[in-house]
């Protein structure tokens, strides 16, 4: 993997360690700032735009875990990822510190190898969002759904049939008396609909509590995709409708990172 080169942010109350790592990663050609106490990093956060925070989860004045909360508070997970340090790993205190706003956690002694591959691959994660933000490609929050223009589908394969159609084109089933699933009278909502006037949902291939996947065809490349919709408003009490669009958009990143012959291109 090549190298990204990108600026950082360390947190950690012991000035050598910090130092250290500020030594190390200037052989990597990153910039990088040291901050021994929380204050210390909001202030440096407010003033320079880095591109990755690490923070030691003893930092204190304000705590690690307040740092955290406030960042969160306007950077989202792609647009500033932080990897927490401890000196061990407990699952419990890995969860929590994931559930308020860390990216990623590593323990110390760090491993240099391990190191240089986490922050390159948060450093590409990042910059490759920021990227898609800039071209218009990364648009999530604007694909709505349009209006509906197809009404009727297969009811054994989920495809979207013509309503005098004998049989359908993707299964082969017919109809029985009482014709074809209505699609406005099924759990099926966003079927039949085009999204951000590019995608038409032909075909509902599954679901969860917070989101479905259709197949889509795409008007501009005449392909056909799979096309993840998420359902803010079906979304549990206990998860918030920015957490649900920051970890979409996280699968997505992750997913673009994919080198596999399995799959082919992320597109959009």
């Amino acid at each position: 993997m090549d190298q990204v080169i990108g600026k950082i942010l360390i947190v950690d109350d012991d000035e050598n360690f910090g130092e250290q790592l500020h030594a190390y990663f200037s052989k990597q050609r990153h910039r990088s700032a040291v901050a021994q106490n929380g204050k210390r990093a909001l202030s440096l956060i407010a003033r320079v735009e880095f591109d990755l925070i690490l923070i030691d989860l003893n930092v204190s004045d304000p705590s690690a875990y307040e740092v955290i909360r406030t960042i969160r508070q306007k950077w989202s997970k792609e647009k500033l990822p932080i990897i927490a340090m401890a000196s061990t790993y407990e699952y419990d205190s890995v969860r929590f510190v994931i559930n308020i706003g860390a990216s990623d956690w590593m323990t110390k002694p760090l491993v240099p190898a391990l190191l240089q591959t986490r922050v390159n691959t948060w450093l590409r994660l990042t910059q490759r969002s920021t990227t898609r933000e800039a071209s218009g490609l990364f648009r999530l929050e604007s694909l709505e759904p349009q209006t509906r223009t197809a009404t009727h589908a297969c009811p054994r394969c989920k495809t979207v049939v013509q309503p005098r159609a004998k049989n359908c084109t993707q299964c082969a089933f017919e109809p029985t008396r009482a014709g074809w699933l209505r699609i406005a009278q099924s759990e099926y909502q966003h079927l039949g609909q085009m999204l951000g006037e590019r995608y038409f949902l032909d075909r509902w291939l599954g679901g969860g509590a917070t989101a479905s996947v259709y197949r889509a065809r795409d008007r501009i490349l005449k392909r056909s995709f799979a096309v993840k919709v998420v359902n803010n408003s079906e979304a549990k009490s206990e998860v918030s409708q920015t957490t649900i669009m920051d970890r979409t958009k996280a699968e997505i990143s992750a997913m673009a990172q994919l080198q596999n012959p399995h799959v082919v291109k992320i597109y959009d």
